[in-house]
């Protein structure tokens, strides 16, 4: 239930978000959707970046006013009875560039390539190296510098996690799944779903598809 707000908000966003508005703008709409449709918390605090802030993959929302052809993303995720959701989507204002349309398509593959490796019993770690192999051979890896996932519960961090450590992902693991690329000057791209391992594999509780939105502007 949590999820289904959180993707609730991003379709909302969709429709809200125009150049000229500040990342701290788009932050309180955000929040304020997710708890008029039904949030009694936040997962955690939200991050919106936008331009070249979205090359930080822990970015703080600013006065930064929003431009056409940025990357905006959102992180974020509502709580609901003590649960917390968690996704991060990457949006782009205008018509993207060609660039900006193959560092989103080399997201989405490593994200959808790695979600069909887990399997009940796999290595965390095992499945981090394929991200890392995945961003690093098309030429990216100095610019993917964080963990590719993470339980998520009561607390929005706790194990299991796909990290350089080892850990077992297990039949009800619930967990992330949030490569990115981030480029200094340029900007990054997040792609994060959440969901709940199974006997069959990985079932995502994130419906908002993975296709990269544009925004009309």
């Amino acid at each position: 239930h949590a999820q289904s707000i959180t993707d609730a908000a991003f379709q909302h966003m969709l429709g809200f978000i125009k150049p000229g508005m500040t990342e701290k703008q788009v932050r309180n709409e955000l929040e304020n959707f997710m708890f008029a449709n039904g949030a009694d918390s936040l997962a955690f605090g939200s991050i919106v970046a936008s331009g070249p802030n979205t090359a930080n993959p822990h970015a703080v929302p600013s006065d930064r006013v929003i431009e056409k052809g940025d990357f905006v993303i959102m992180d974020y995720g509502a709580g609901y009875c003590d649960y917390r959701s968690d996704m991060t989507r990457t949006v782009v204002m205008g018509e993207p560039t060609q660039e900006q349309l193959d560092l989103y398509a080399l997201v989405r593959r490593t994200h959808e390539e790695c979600v069909a490796a887990i399997h009940p019993g796999v290595e965390g770690n095992d499945i981090f190296k394929l991200s890392k192999k995945i961003i690093g051979d098309a030429g990216y890896g100095d610019y993917y510098n964080h963990g590719l996932g993470h339980g998520v519960g009561i607390d929005i961090h706790e194990l299991p996690n796909f990290n350089r450590s080892k850990n077992t992902i297990e039949v009800g693991s619930v967990i992330t799944m949030e490569p990115g690329v981030y480029l200094p000057g340029l900007g990054g791209v997040r792609l994060e779903d959440y969901g709940v391992v199974t006997e069959n594999g990985y079932e995502p509780f994130t419906k908002t598809p993975h296709d990269l939105h544009v925004i009309d502007c």
